[in-house]
């Protein structure tokens, strides 16, 4: 029978414990936890439980929100200063009449403040919300030397060099439009040693001149912090290409909710809490002569449960090959 819920999962997992035959003494909030800890060890440890994707985002700016005056009559470049906080920033661009970006702010702006431009001499006011102006002022990527990730995400792998190696603009002097001009008729004649070592030796020369970028990733931020020259050549727009591994939700591809080892281990998990549950009883006579014994059930499930994790790590999980938050 294909599961394909939670609901389906909870009630497979009773089922292959005895019920309807005997009383699974576990309540349902508790179903349901032994369920979110199935699916983060599956998630965590087995291949199945992620998918690599690639995630686009655009560098962005500190925003300030404008409370009254508008924002286009600024001009880009010129130094915006705040009358009474003294904080002032380079406007790098405008968003529609209310919104002035910047790459960094440089301080802290206070609500109803006047800002005004060292050029166009136009004053605009800060909006009122906030002191202070913490929910008026949206602190960009640049400033933050990161770009926001969604939790779905556990792991990276690396961020993408963004070239234009496929957009046809090399020209005569390219090396490897010389390699293409005055080899490429030869290859078909000959082996292809030559060919590769040189491609080989050009790679390591362009990863010394223009080595990959570094980051910082942990899980539980939701940011990925890039070593990278943010002050100089991480201009606001710029297009950034991640590639990473994100949870493979179960509410979508609920194909997830009948996958063998998670059906294993959930049931071995609901075993686990239902001899945690029956240890509080222990030696209680029930009618009949009948003696609970928790501990042995509880006992059990820790074996199976040492058992399933090791066959997870062992024969389902991916090579450790990117940074793990």
């Amino acid at each position: 029978m294909a599961i394909a819920s939670r609901a389906a999962l909870i009630d497979y997992a009773l089922r292959a414990l005895g019920e309807d035959v005997v009383e699974i003494n576990v309540s349902e909030d508790q179903c349901n936890d032994r369920l979110d800890e199935a699916l983060e060890w599956f998630r965590d440890y087995h291949s199945d439980g992620v998918e690599k994707v690639y995630l686009k985002h655009q560098v962005t700016g500190s925003e300030v929100t404008l409370g009254s005056g508008d924002a286009s009559l600024f001009v880009v470049g010129e130094t915006v200063t705040a009358g009474t906080s003294g904080t002032a920033f380079i406007l790098a661009a405008v968003g529609g009449t209310t919104k002035l970006i910047t790459r960094t702010l440089g301080g802290t702006l206070l609500p109803n403040e006047v800002l005004t431009g060292s050029q166009s001499a136009q004053t605009a006011t800060v909006a009122a919300t906030g002191s202070p102006a913490t929910a008026v002022v949206t602190v960009g990527d640049v400033e933050q030397r990161s770009i926001p990730v969604t939790d779905a995400i556990i792991g990276v792998n690396r961020i993408l060099p963004i070239s234009f190696e496929n957009t046809g603009d090399w020209n005569m002097f390219d090396v490897r439009y010389q390699i293409m001009l005055n080899d490429m008729f030869s290859l078909t004649n000959v082996n292809m040693l030559y060919y590769t070592q040189v491609q080989s030796h050009l790679a390591m020369i362009n990863h010394f001149l223009k080595p990959d970028t570094t980051f910082q990733f942990n899980r539980h931020q939701n940011r990925l912090y890039l070593n990278a020259d943010w002050t100089g050549k991480m201009n606001i727009g710029t297009w950034l290409v991640v590639e990473a591994w994100a949870i493979l939700d179960p509410e979508t591809w609920v194909e997830v909710y009948n996958d063998r080892i998670l059906k294993e281990f959930y049931i071995a998990l609901v075993k686990r809490q239902w001899g945690n549950n029956l240890k509080k009883f222990e030696g209680m006579q029930l009618p009949g002569g009948v003696t609970l014994n928790g501990q042995k059930i509880y006992d059990e499930a820790m074996s199976e449960l040492e058992e399933i994790k090791a066959r997870m790590v062992n024969s389902h999980q991916l090579p450790v090959d990117f940074m793990v938050g």
